[in-house]
Parts: C-alpha cells; sequence; structure tokens
C-alpha cells in the first residue's frame, strides 16, 4: 500500500492511517514502537534515497531502496516542514517477499532535508538527502 500526504483512505492500513495524523516525525515513530528520537535512528549505508540535490518546484521524482534483509516499511519524511504541514510525505508496506524498491514523487514548496527511514527486522533505519528547490528563470536557475 502506498500513502502520499493526502487524507489516507479506507484501504490504508490502520497503523499507516495513524502515522498521517501525527504532525511530526517524534510523533510517528513510537506508533512503530520506536524509542530512538528520529535524529539518533542509525544511518544505513544499505539503504538508499535518491533524489535530485537541486530541483524545480513541483513535483520531484524520488526513489527508495533497501538492502536490509527483512525490509517491511518505508517512510518519507521532510525533516523541516513549514508552518501547518505534516513532516510525512510518503509511508509504504512491503509485502513479504517483494524486493524493497519503490519509485514515487513528491511535490515540495520549499528547500529541505529528507529522511527515508525503513523498517527491516523490527528495527528501524534511516539515511537522509537535501533537496535544495530553484526556480527557473530563462536559462538560469535560482534558489527559492
Amino acid at each position: 500500500m502506498c500513502a502520499a500526504a493526502e487524507p489516507p483512505g479506507d484501504d490504508i492500513p490502520p497503523l499507516i492511517a495513524a502515522a498521517f495524523k501525527a504532525d511530526t516525525m517524534a510523533k510517528v515513530l513510537p506508533l512503530f514502537q520506536s524509542a530512538v528520537a528520529p535524529d539518533k535512528l542509525p544511518i544505513s549505508d544499505h539503504v538508499l534515497l535518491d533524489v535530485a540535490p537541486i530541483a524545480v518546484g513541483g513535483t520531484i521524482p524520488v526513489r527508495m531502496f533497501s538492502e536490509l534483509p527483512g525490509t517491511d516499511l518505508f517512510m518519507l519524511f521532510d525533516t523541516a516542514p513549514r508552518s501547518g504541514q505534516k513532516s510525512l510525505l510518503i509511508a509504504q508496506l512491503i509485502p513479504s517477499g517483494a524486493k524493497p524498491d519503490l519509485k514515487s514523487s513528491i511535490t515540495l514548496d520549499h528547500s529541505t532535508s529528507l529522511m527515508l527511514v525503513v523498517r527491516a527486522a523490527d528495527k528501524l533505519y534511516a539515511v537522509k538527502a537535501s533537496v535544495l528547490l530553484a526556480e527557473k528563470e530563462g536559462k538560469a536557475l535560482h534558489r527559492k
């Protein structure tokens, strides 16, 4: 099940729906039995968050991949959402036996840092990436 940052529908599992209702990453992680603070999650070299470091505002493609055995959940967070915005952008359950590889897109209206949190073998791991949003003026890009 894939969920985006819109209100979850009836087909979304209750835990994912509850995660989208939480407004911060610190409130989402305990739902998945994590007592670890977001900034203390172990960073893994076996998790990939592929997103353009500089992008023109709007819809931005993103790829999430894990080599960790037992990966069953991806959660993508905006670590610095603007006032009134939720930090959880994407939540994806990975069926048992499926390849933990997800291509999706997100909509950003500001430069930010993203954090992909992966659950594998009932432990959470993370990887970070920054996205600088730019506006296109003619052939030049300017920071937004």
